[in-house]
């Protein structure tokens, strides 16, 4: 007759070769290049040298703000559904680092035939200055205007209730929950960071 054996047998039998692959697996996590784990990194001066280029490619339906021009075209470059989309950035006093809205008077029109503003604080009356885009690295930067059009493309699928629905949740309780949702938009769609 045979000997069968239990679960528990089991599981002493293969806890070498279970600890043999997961150190395996582990050392290859380990072991990967370090580009595939670094962020993208930006070089202003190399990548102004591509300004005329991404303007023209980028650029349509786009009112660039005085300088934020470069930053938000290498942000735009993450979102070509964002191409033909009308977009406006400014610099305003909106005591917010970043706000990005369909302005007011297209927001009866179809998604892609609405103007998005895309407005840039530029005076923090709490004294945190440090959190303004204008006091952060060129790839932060960058990375807070492409937090912005990752709205956008929210926008996008969304229709003139769809939109105060958002509105409502802004002045209600789930805001934080809103931005989250946006982060995980731009780490997973646009590469961006």
């Amino acid at each position: 007759m045979k000997k069968s054996l239990t679960p528990t047998a089991c599981n002493y039998r293969f806890r070498p070769l279970a600890a043999i692959l997961s150190i395996i697996c582990l050392s290859m996590i380990a072991l990967q290049p370090l580009a595939a784990r670094t962020v993208r990194e930006y070089v202003e001066a190399e990548d102004h040298e591509c300004y005329d280029d991404m303007l023209e490619e980028f650029g349509e339906n786009k009112i660039l703000t005085s300088g934020y021009e470069l930053e938000a075209l290498l942000a735009l470059s993450h979102y070509p559904e964002l191409k033909s989309v009308r977009i406006h950035f400014m610099v305003d006093n909106v005591d917010i680092p970043l706000s990005f809205r369909p302005h007011w008077l297209s927001i009866l029109r179809t998604a892609r035939s609405r103007t998005y503003l895309v407005v840039i604080d530029n005076n923090r009356e709490s004294g945190r200055n440090a959190l303004l885009p204008d006091n952060q690295p060129f790839n932060s930067q960058i990375g807070i205007l492409g937090h912005g059009l990752a709205h956008a493309v929210y926008y996008l699928s969304r229709s003139f209730f769809g939109i105060l629905d958002d509105v409502i949740c802004q002045l209600g309780d789930c805001r934080i929950q809103f931005e989250r949702t946006t982060d995980r938009r731009l780490n997973s769609s646009s590469n961006l960071i």
